[in-house]
């Protein structure tokens, strides 16, 4: 499901009109048919009204996830910290599926088999969510987020 889908479903559930939405979110009625036709995508400033007015994690919209604070071995996981396998990942997510296959540690370059599928704007979005997550973390311990076209800072 694309962005302009998940709103569109998120705003029904809500059972809000596209004026609704607008009047709630503070912005144009026409940018809310422009976002859900698909045909334009709302700045993360405008994402993050939507947001609010929908009452939904933005990352929902963003992404078609959630992350939430109890998933904090995901969290730990995408900094490089704590000891989190890819099957206590899965039976997070998926607590009534058959289990996962066990392994012993997740490989380093789960991050990357996940960002395999995205495409380049997905990309660009899941580096910014990172670099905000490590913005908590002290300044000279913080490793930066490697951008593809500019080599990682120090």
């Amino acid at each position: 499901m694309e962005f302009n889908e998940r709103l569109r479903v998120s705003r029904k559930e809500k059972g809000l009109t596209q004026v609704d939405l607008a009047e709630k979110a503070g912005i144009a009625v026409n940018s809310v048919r422009l976002y859900e036709s698909g045909k334009v995508t709302p700045k993360l400033d405008a994402m993050r009204k939507l947001a609010d007015a929908l009452e939904i994690d933005i990352n929902w919209l963003l992404n078609g996830f959630t992350l939430k604070e109890h998933d904090e071995e995901f969290i730990q996981r995408l900094q490089g910290k704590g000891d989190v396998s890819a099957r206590d990942l899965y039976l997070k997510k998926h607590p009534d599926d058959e289990p996962a296959p066990a392994k012993e540690k997740a490989p380093q370059s789960d991050v990357d088999r996940l960002m395999e599928g995205l495409n380049a704007e997905s990309i660009r979005k899941l580096r910014e969510y990172a670099e905000l997550l490590l913005l908590g973390q002290d300044a000279q311990t913080a490793p930066t987020v490697p951008d593809d076209k500019e080599p990682a800072e120090k």
